[in-house]
Parts: C-alpha cells; structure tokens; sequence
C-alpha cells in the first residue's frame, strides 16, 4: 500500500497540470481502512476497472440530472474574506467548522461572505459551491472527458512511463470518478465568484488534505490573483495523515495554515519548514466550562467516530457492548455530523 501511497505523492509533487491535480484518488489523505479499500490490490484489475467505469458513467449522468441547483455569487463586492465552510443535514444549524463568526466580523464591519460545501442530499439555497445546473453540468463534464483524454496521453509520457500500466489505467478512470466531477464543479463555481466582478483579499477553506481543497487553491492562483489563500484545520490531525503535510507545485497549496491549537501548529511546523502557519483555536470549547463535567468522581470515556459509517457502526456496538459490562463507566459516543444515531438505529436495527 505505501508504494501506492508514495506513486500518488510522487505524481501531485511533480506535475503541475490541472487534469492530474484534480483527481480525487491521487489525494491519498490517510491510512486507514475505508480509504485503503479504494487502493487495495483488487481494485487494479481490468475486470474491476471495466466495472468501475461503467458504475462512474451512471453516477455522474445522475448527478448532472438530479438535484441541480446552480450556485449564485454575489456581484461587485470588494469582499474582506470569503470563507468556505461545510454544511451538513439541515440549512439552519450551527456553522460546525466556524461558529458565530459571522457575528463577529458584522460586529467588526469586515466586509465578508460564507459559502458551504454541501454534504446534505438536497439544497433549497444557492450558496452550495459543489452545486450547479444541469447545463453547467452538462459543460463540465464535456471538460471532464476532454481531460480524461489528456490524462491517458500524459501517462504514456516519460514521467510516467515507470509506473506499471494497470496504475496508468487506474489513474485514467479515476479522472472520471464522481468526486474528480465534483471538483471540477467546485473550480468552476469559484471562477464564478471572480467573473462576477468580485475582489478577494482573502479566501479561507478548511485544510484537512481532501483534493477539492487544492482544486480551490489552483483556481484562484492560476488566475494570478491577489487573494491570499488560508487553509484552516479543524479536524484532528492523526498519527498517518498524507496530503495534508504534501506541499504540491505552487498553484495547489494554500498561503497560510491556520490550526485550531498549538499542538497542531508544532505538529505542522515539523512537516512545513517555509510555510506560515498561525495558531487560531477552536469552536469546540463550550462556553459555560462548568457543564463539561458534572461529576468528576466518575469516569467518563468520549468516543469520535470518524464520518465513516462503517467505523460509525463497529466503534457503537463495541462501546455498547462494553458498556454492558462496565456500567460504572460513562461512554459518551459522538457522531461525526455526516450521521447521527437515528439514522444508524434504522439502518442497523
């Protein structure tokens, strides 16, 4: 698996052009089950390619026809900061990532403007930047395939040549999965922001090493603008992380991190000699400190499952099971916002 791992840093740190870059599978962003699946040695085979295809072909015609909803900036702002934020079931609920910092900066009269990567099935606004019509669509996945073209004749070129060519074909189809899709809408929709006339001075998203975050990075400095471009994590950093301490070819890395605490900023530190990396902090804190702990006298064990459902599953039955048996224990188990119980409860009854 790390010769994959180290195919895929290989490729992103070498080469600049846009149709390699925004191939979600060449971000490896960790080790870890769910993400090793996509890697594993059954997945290389032309049987399981063939399949492959055909299954992102469906996926994306579906995408396109289905639950479009075009996404409209703003016009002739001269904006202070744009921030790219998640948004995750309903339209209303707290800002996860960020918090009230919308009250703050309309407390301070900076000029600014939130937009969401939308994780919800539906959207009923129009602030969703992986949102577009079905016209759009329609555009860029003709986009799509052109680069899909592209990324066949670059891997018969010498940078390339080395890897074996089940990997050259793994990369191939990968540049047609539905995520690849996705940031080519995201790209898309940014370009939209700036032809609207718009001036930045800064533009934040989260930085925790997926590749639609450096599809936004290369979108605004392929441009040559002067917006400043802040990656902020917000996410435990782990112990087998990837691409979020890869510095790629200058278009596709963010100007500034910030971190949400000081034992990430030295973490981040180690892994980016020439990077400014800033300590922000986090939303996580609640305010009123007295109702972290209401008895101290009894163990309490919080468990964070990662927005992967089948960890989700595995990581609740275990803590239920041990719970039975060790009651003087208080397990708290917190979902990633991705799922909730009652959603787990009617899928695994």
């Amino acid at each position: 698996m790390n010769k994959i791992l180290n195919a895929c840093n290989a490729i992103l740190s070498q080469n600049n052009i846009q149709c390699l870059n925004f191939i979600d599978w060449l971000h490896y962003v960790k080790r870890h089950q769910h993400f090793d699946k996509s890697y594993s040695k059954e997945n290389f085979k032309l049987r399981i390619i063939y399949k492959t295809f055909f299954l992102y072909f469906i996926k994306i015609l579906y995408k396109i026809f289905f639950n479009s909803k075009k996404f409209q900036p703003s016009s002739n702002i001269n904006y202070d900061y744009i921030i790219l934020s998640h948004k995750f079931g309903k339209s209303n609920e707290k800002d996860l990532y960020f918090g009230d910092i919308a009250k703050f900066l309309i407390k301070e009269k900076i000029k600014f403007k939130i937009y969401f990567y939308n994780h919800s099935v539906k959207s009923s606004k129009n602030d969703s930047i992986n949102y577009a019509s079905t016209l759009e669509k329609i555009l860029i996945f003709i986009k799509l395939i052109k680069n899909f073209f592209k990324v066949i004749e670059f891997t018969s070129k010498k940078k390339l040549k080395k890897y074996d060519l089940r990997i050259k074909l793994k990369i191939a189809l990968e540049s047609l999965s539905p995520k690849t899709f996705d940031n080519y809408i995201i790209s898309y929709n940014v370009d939209k922001i700036y032809k609207k006339k718009n001036t930045i001075k800064n533009f934040i998203t989260t930085y925790e090493g997926f590749s639609f975050e450096r599809a936004i990075f290369y979108s605004i400095k392929s441009r040559n603008l002067k917006t400043l471009l802040i990656g902020y994590q917000h996410a435990p950093v782990l112990k087998y992380q990837n691409t979020i301490f890869k510095d790629f070819t200058y278009n596709y890395n963010p100007d500034v991190i910030l971190t949400s605490g000081s034992i990430t900023k030295n973490i981040f530190n180690k892994n980016f000699k020439n990077k400014k990396i800033l300590e922000l902090g986090s939303n996580k804190i609640p305010i009123n400190k007295k109702k972290i702990l209401k008895d101290k006298k009894q163990l309490t064990i919080l468990v964070l499952p990662e927005g992967i459902e089948s960890e989700c599953v595995s990581l609740y039955n275990f803590v239920f099971n041990v719970a039975q048996k060790m009651r003087k224990i208080n397990f708290i188990v917190r979902f990633h916002p991705l799922f909730d119980l009652n959603y787990l409860k009617k899928k695994y009854p």
